[in-house]
């Protein structure tokens, strides 16, 4: 694989993700799908304290994602041709969906 063909396969996954991206939202937006609403939260101060020494826990940070696993020769050759599969089931597809 080239230069130009690892350029190719990331302008090609990023313009897909945008282009998904801003379908979805049109979609939502079209069709009035309001997003989840956030439940509400139960915290009541405690009855024996006044409000302004109710006890409020401290925001935590969200956990941090696990360290990406390094890609081994082998696993790579693997993506590769899933990769190559996907494009061709897409080509496929795409060429079946033609109107006209």
């Amino acid at each position: 694989m080239n230069a130009n063909q690892i350029v190719n396969m990331i302008i090609r996954t990023v313009m897909r993700k945008a282009i998904n991206g801003g379908i979805n939202a049109g979609m939502k937006k079209f069709s009035g799908a309001r997003s989840p609403q956030p439940a509400p939260q139960a915290h009541q101060p405690a009855p024996h304290l006044p409000a302004t020494q109710a006890h409020t826990p401290a925001p935590q940070a969200p956990p941090a994602p696990p360290p990406a696993a390094e890609l081994t020769p082998e696993r790579a050759k693997i993506e590769r041709k899933l990769a190559a599969k996907r494009a061709a089931r897409a080509a496929e597809a795409a060429g079946r969906n033609t109107s006209g």
